[in-house]
């Protein structure tokens, strides 16, 4: 992760059937032995499908609360990194 790159954008998941909203975060700095990963793309899955169209009770099956973050078929590319980290 480039030095200037503080913040990144996630798409937020609040209610079924609403569309998602943008929100821009701090990236925080990686603890010691920690990586920074910067996610180039991101897509949803058929079990996220499910959530957005309410078809499981969403409150439970996504950690008990919401807004959350759906997806994890993503594009990782290394960010940045402490000292001390193993690969």
């Amino acid at each position: 992760m480039s030095a200037t790159q503080t913040h990144g954008r996630l798409a937020a998941f609040a209610a079924p059937r609403e569309p998602f909203t943008i929100v821009t975060h701090e990236v925080p700095d990686p603890q010691p032995g920690a990586l920074v990963v910067r996610v180039h793309m991101c897509n949803i899955c058929g079990s996220d499908v499910h959530a957005w169209h309410g078809d499981f009770k969403t409150t439970g099956g996504l950690g008990g609360r919401l807004p959350t973050v759906l997806g994890h078929d993503d594009d990782r590319r290394g960010g940045g990194a402490r000292r001390g980290r193993r690969t």
